[in-house]
């Protein structure tokens, strides 16, 4: 009988005669790499843990075919009590990833597991940057996921590198920006080395990800003096256009007001386009306004992104027109 067979049995006492034998290998393997700490580690056998730690030549990283190892394997599964276990072993390496490249810290993040980060953040030589294959990072996982807690134990690291990207490009601040999750966004932007800028493969960026959902957090990102704010997808969209498409009034004001520059798109209507070309013969001259007086450059800005919303809405040019007149008197109090 085989002290993994014992340890797959979850029999301490079987476990305990059979350590007695001076001469067993504790270390001993199946075929696929598997020890009976690895085992003991992901049933969360702790008895068991217990009396294998014990042994002075207990080999607390070894790992089986896959690369995980009893650290990672009850990081993953959310063992607290032998997570403690394994990190009192001073030989113990947190910093172990498998073939996938998932480490203890990545997994707990991923399955906010936010008592086994406490945990493992407290071991001096952690490494918070680790990424799995898909280069996801503990702090990104915790982004995507929404998780304030794991986010703010992660920023408390002095090393921590808030500007990792995983495959696709993104960052835990576009994930934030993504959710919508302000708070994550506040918290992220307390980080001095922050890059705002950083785009994932579609050319999104945090700023074109928070322009068509929320003008709040819109404001905390045109805080940052290095934003910016005409950075454009591979689809040719800013976070200007997309907020204008999506009726996004008060943000476009926010964007136009922090420098945001509009483009002409040669996909617009033969009617569109006309009026882009000759916008300066739609300038409010009526009587109706006591005033001939304008801002062309403003009321370029505004009348090109009223556009951009009339031709989502299907408006006829008469509309546009209207619509262009009556926001520009309302913005600048034309009267």
């Amino acid at each position: 009988m085989s002290l993994i067979y014992l340890v797959k049995k979850n029999n301490i006492n079987g476990v305990r005669d059979f350590l007695l034998n001076e001469t067993i290998n504790v270390n001993s393997r199946n075929n696929n790499g598997e020890t009976a700490l690895i085992f003991a580690s992901y049933y969360n056998n702790i008895e068991i843990v217990i009396l294998l730690l014990k042994v002075e030549t207990i080999n607390v990283n070894l790992q089986n075919i896959d690369g995980d190892s009893a650290l990672t394997y009850a990081s993953n599964e959310n063992n607290i009590e032998i997570v403690k276990l394994l990190l009192t072993n001073k030989t113990i390496n947190v910093n172990l990833q498998n073939i996938n490249g998932d480490s203890a810290l990545t997994y707990a993040s991923n399955e906010n597991n936010i008592e086994i980060i406490k945990l493992l953040l407290e071991v001096k030589n952690i490494n918070v940057n680790l990424q799995d294959d898909y280069k996801n990072s503990a702090l990104i996982y915790a982004s995507e996921n929404n998780n304030i807690e794991i986010v703010i134990l992660l920023l408390e690291v002095e090393n921590i590198n808030v500007n990792l990207q995983n495959k696709n490009g993104n960052t835990a601040l576009i994930f934030a920006s993504w959710n919508g999750n302000i708070k994550i966004i506040k918290l992220l932007l307390t980080n001095k080395t922050i890059d705002v800028n950083l785009q994932d493969i579609d050319g999104n960026s945090a700023l074109t990800r928070a322009s068509y959902r929320n003008i709040e957090m819109v404001k905390l990102l045109l805080n940052v003096e290095t934003i910016n704010v005409n950075l454009k997808t591979k689809d040719g969209d800013s976070a200007l256009t997309l907020a204008s498409e999506d009726v996004r009034i008060e943000i476009v004001k926010e964007l136009l007001g922090k420098g945001a520059i509009v483009s002409s798109n040669n996909n617009y209507s033969k009617d569109i386009n006309e009026i882009l070309t000759n916008w300066k013969t739609y300038l409010p001259r009526w009587n109706r306004f006591n005033t001939y007086r304008y801002y062309p450059k403003e009321f370029n800005d505004i009348a090109i992104q009223w556009l951009l919303i009339c031709k989502r809405k299907n408006f006829v040019s008469k509309d546009i027109k209207l619509l262009m007149i009556e926001y520009f008197a309302e913005s600048w109090k034309l009267n």
